[in-house]
């Protein structure tokens, strides 16, 4: 797919940037209410996780940390993809990556176990 350029300043990665630099459809991007609906779901999910045992209470407490900013607002910035290409699951995958892996793994620097935790506790049931 070739190299992307991504800002220093971005929590998403080459996918979301390409998302931007081709689909520029309407210019509208997620709505502030449903932004604060992930986060509020995010951190319900870390929170029932970690009581149930399945999720590391260090690693909660990142996700948590994160999907709280989120449902404050402090990363709407970073929800960049038009609401229209959203409709589509690869996009919907990446307003979901944004809270649950770049964001998280910033904040506790262990990338790969807290990935793989995150999407343990989305794709389980």
């Amino acid at each position: 797919m070739g190299s992307v350029t991504v800002p220093a300043s971005a929590y998403y990665g080459a996918q979301t940037q390409r998302a931007l630099d081709n689909f520029r459809i309407s210019g509208l991007v997620f709505p502030r209410t449903f932004i604060r609906a992930l986060g509020i779901i995010k951190e319900a999910a870390a929170y029932v996780n970690m009581q149930l045992g399945l999720l590391d209470k260090k690693k909660g407490k990142a996700i948590s940390q994160a999907a709280q900013e989120v449902t404050d607002g402090k990363l709407d910035p970073q929800f960049v993809v038009d609401i229209f290409h959203s409709l589509d699951k690869t996009s919907r995958e990446i307003v979901r990556f944004t809270i649950t892996h770049d964001y998280p793994l910033r904040i506790q620097k262990q990338a790969k176990q807290v990935a793989t935790d995150c999407e343990r506790m989305i794709h389980d049931p």
